[in-house]
């Protein structure tokens, strides 16, 4: 089951709202885990940059990039990333349209 929650609250630096035409990108792993926590979810340690393809949305091999602090949090479990990301049609708010942009904002308290 595919969980469509709102962000944590409690979390610190959430997205911001993509535009009314973002498209939900899914980020889950292919297979359950062994250890327990929510199954197929990633944890909000587990990288620190997502890469969004926009092939399928625009017909190129664009790409939009956010780190990690900024996707949102399962209300459930605020140390996993929700399963569907809200993505931007093209870069706005916490998504940059180039790595080195993403990579700066990273490097930067």
């Amino acid at each position: 089951m595919q969980e469509h929650s709102q962000p944590h609250s409690a979390a610190p630096n959430r997205s911001e709202s993509p535009s009314q035409n973002a498209t939900p990108g899914e980020i889950q792993k292919t297979r359950n885990r062994l250890t327990g926590g929510p199954a197929r979810g990633y944890k909000i340690d587990e990288f620190e940059i997502l890469a969004a393809c926009l092939f399928n949305q625009n017909g190129k091999w664009d790409f939009l990039f956010i780190p990690t602090d900024k996707l949102q949090r399962r209300a459930e479990h605020p140390d996993y990333l929700t399963i569907m990301q809200p993505v931007p049609p093209t870069a706005q708010g916490d998504w940059t349209a180039t790595l080195d942009d993403v990579l700066v904002r990273i490097a930067s308290p």
